[in-house]
């Protein structure tokens, strides 16, 4: 089994290639485009998901099938038709040219696979068995769905809020990381399932006494 190195890839802005017009590409496509990447799907036929995607904008669509020179300038690529030998050879055209692949089928034609994951706002846990079990990947992000509700993401976006109002208050970064630490294992988070607008007043109150204790 390969050693994977875990690696969160900013795409935003940059272009990405789906070979495939199926549900897993329309799968693929979708968390391309929602982070931001500029998706080119090129497929003779669409999903109806990614025809939605089409329609929308959210991706831009070539109908017809691929073609050596197609992931010419893409900042990472994806292979997911229904046939093996195609997405081979256009995994090896990413891999010749340096692009980073994900290949459906066979996995081991690309260098990278895309884990299960949870998002919570901002957070995003990712759960990888390298490959050997996804069904234990997807069991594994079940079980931590129901213990990581919506108040994450609440809760951190009110920790990215404090940690800007540290920031202009605070001026030693020992210290902000210390306040920061504090906020964090307060058990405010709690709170935030039980009455965000509660929390975030308990909140601020704490960031205050943090600031006084830890300020200028």
């Amino acid at each position: 089994m390969k050693n994977f190195y875990p690696i969160f890839l900013d795409v935003a802005g940059k272009r990405a290639v789906v070979i495939g017009g199926g549900a897993v590409a329309a799968r693929k496509a979708a968390t391309l485009s929602s982070a931001g990447a500029l998706v080119l799907v090129i497929s003779p036929e669409l999903h109806p998901d990614l025809a939605l995607m089409v329609k929308n904008g959210a991706v831009a669509h070539e109908s017809r099938r691929y073609q050596p020179g197609d992931l010419a300038g893409a900042a990472v690529a994806v292979a997911a038709t229904d046939n093996p030998e195609t997405n081979i050879k256009a995994a090896s055209e990413a891999r010749a040219s340096g692009v980073p692949v994900n290949c459906v089928r066979p996995p081991d034609a690309g260098d990278f696979i895309v884990p299960s994951s949870i998002k919570r706002g901002d957070l995003t846990v990712a759960i990888s068995t390298g490959g050997g079990c996804p069904a234990l990947s997807k069991r594994i992000r079940k079980d931590l769905e129901s213990i990581l509700g919506a108040e994450y993401g609440e809760f951190l976006e009110f920790l990215e809020e404090s940690r800007g109002y540290l920031k202009s208050k605070v001026a030693d970064e020992k210290n902000r990381q210390e306040a920061l630490t504090a906020l964090v294992e307060s058990g405010m988070v709690e709170a935030f399932r039980g009455n965000p607008g509660a929390a975030r007043v308990r909140g601020k109150a704490m960031l205050e006494e943090l600031v006084a204790r830890y300020g200028r």
